[in-house]
């Protein structure tokens, strides 16, 4: 019995690292590959979002805007309209739910900005005017690029204005620095958005 004992505890010693090492090889490849974390992608995209409901809840109680920007929501609204038109052209459901959902809660945010703004505010940059006749061109060039070319040109067409508008939606925070630099004062900054 001893000597069973003391093979089995020896077969034990060599075996055990190699079964654990598979056993912990396997979870964490699945911890670590773009499958389980492409998983959370949709929802922390919608949840990101969502950083703006602050500010929104400011402009609705003040019932003014005062001098925060309108960009980062109207380019946010052009960003998820054309990403969410790419996603219907390569049949990419994940991106038809996410950005389809982020364009809903934009549009709301652009009429509540809209709303609680004068059409002769500047502060934006521009008028407001100037935003719905920017984004108005945009759904129509890539809507346009989609009739008349096809498919696959329009996924392109998409792909590279969505790109473009990217780096207008992360640099849009930055129109309302100028202002609270030349203010002393961070008041009008979408601080949510732009973190």
């Amino acid at each position: 019995n001893i000597k069973w004992a003391v093979a089995f505890s020896i077969l034990t010693i060599i075996s055990m690292p190699k079964i654990m090492l598979h056993k912990y090889a396997a979870l964490t490849s699945h911890l670590f590959s773009a499958t389980f974390w492409g998983s959370f992608a949709p929802f922390t995209a919608i949840g990101m979002t969502l950083a703006p409901i602050p500010t929104m809840k400011r402009i609705l109680r003040e019932n003014d805007v005062g001098g925060l920007p309108l960009l980062p929501y109207t380019s946010m609204f052009t960003l998820t309209f054309v990403l969410t038109i790419y996603g219907i052209l390569i049949n990419e459901n994940k991106l038809i739910f996410t950005h389809g959902t982020r364009c809903v809660l934009s549009i709301i945010y652009c009429g509540i900005f809209l709303r609680n703004c004068s059409n002769s505010c500047t502060t934006l940059p521009g008028t407001p005017q100037n935003h719905k006749n920017a984004s108005a061109a945009v759904v129509f060039s890539v809507l346009s690029s989609v009739a008349i070319f096809g498919t696959n040109t329009g996924a392109q067409v998409a792909g590279f204005t969505s790109a473009s508008l990217i780096c207008m939606l992360y640099f849009s925070p930055l129109t309302a620095m100028k202002r609270s630099i030349s203010q002393k004062s961070s008041r009008d900054i979408p601080l949510p958005f732009a973190v």
